[in-house]
């Protein structure tokens, strides 16, 4: 991140894993997300995730989204927000 602001480089759209989304996410290096949710449950314990990592341990620690949108793609639905 620090060479991509060096470059001057402003915006990132990073797709990765649940290990990566929360990296990004629990860093404090994420300003906006866009999740995708499809008529289908897949469930299992090994299912992946789309935010992995720690996680929080309390509620109040949960990171905060405003400002958003919803938007209907075919039968999906996407969400973006912006992180508190």
């Amino acid at each position: 991140m620090r060479k991509l602001g060096s470059e001057e480089v402003t915006s990132v759209l990073v797709e990765g894993g649940g290990e990566v989304n929360a990296s990004f996410l629990l860093n404090g290096l994420a300003q906006r997300v866009a999740f995708f949710y499809a008529p289908k449950i897949l469930g299992g314990r090994d299912a992946r995730k789309a935010v992995a990592g720690e996680g929080v341990r309390k509620l109040p620690e949960a990171i905060q989204l405003e400002e958003m949108e919803w938007e209907k793609i075919g039968e999906d639905l996407m969400m973006r927000a912006k992180i508190s």
